[in-house]
C-alpha cells in the first residue's frame, strides 16, 4: 500500500503535497511514493498512472466529497511519467500547458493514483492542494 497524504479533517489545508500549476505553461513534479513502512514504491512493470482534479469539495458530517471533475489525465492522454532508474520510488509527472490551459485560476484538490504491473490501483495522494496560478 502506498502512502497517502496526511488525514483531511474539513478546516485543514492540505500542504504536504500541495502543487501550484502555472496556467499555459509546461509543468514538472517530482513525486515519491512511499510504501506505509516507509520504503519507496518499485514502479517497474507500472501500468498506468492517472491524476484527478476536482474544483469542488462539500463536508457532511464527518465525511468530505469531492465534486466536479475538471480535469482526469492518464498516460498518453497529456502525462508523460520517468522513473528514476533502479526502485527508489520517485516519479516525474509532466503536464502540458494543453492541458493547463482547461482549468481556470482557483483552487482545486487532486488525486493521484497507478496501476501496477497485476492491474492492482494504488493511491500515492489521496485529495491535497492544487492551485492554477495565471
Amino acid at each position: 500500500m502506498a502512502l497517502v497524504s496526511l488525514p483531511h479533517p474539513p478546516m485543514i489545508g492540505f500542504k504536504e503535497n500541495a502543487l501550484e500549476v502555472h496556467r499555459f505553461h509546461f509543468n514538472e513534479w517530482d513525486v515519491q511514493g512511499k510504501q506505509e513502512d516507509g520504503s519507496p514504491v518499485d514502479f517497474t512493470g507500472i501500468g498506468t498512472i492517472e491524476v484527478s482534479v476536482y474544483r469542488e469539495r462539500q463536508v457532511r458530517g464527518d465525511r468530505v466529497h469531492y465534486l466536479d471533475r475538471r480535469v482526469r489525465l492518464t498516460l498518453g492522454d497529456g502525462i508523460a511519467i520517468k522513473t528514476s532508474p533502479g526502485d527508489d520510488g520517485w516519479l516525474t509527472i509532466s503536464i502540458p500547458r494543453t492541458k493547463t490551459t482547461a482549468i481556470d485560476p482557483g483552487l482545486y484538490w487532486y488525486d493521484l493514483w497507478y496501476e501496477d504491473g497485476t492491474g492492482k490501483q494504488i493511491l500515492l495522494i489521496d485529495k491535497a492542494e492544487f492551485r492554477i496560478l495565471e
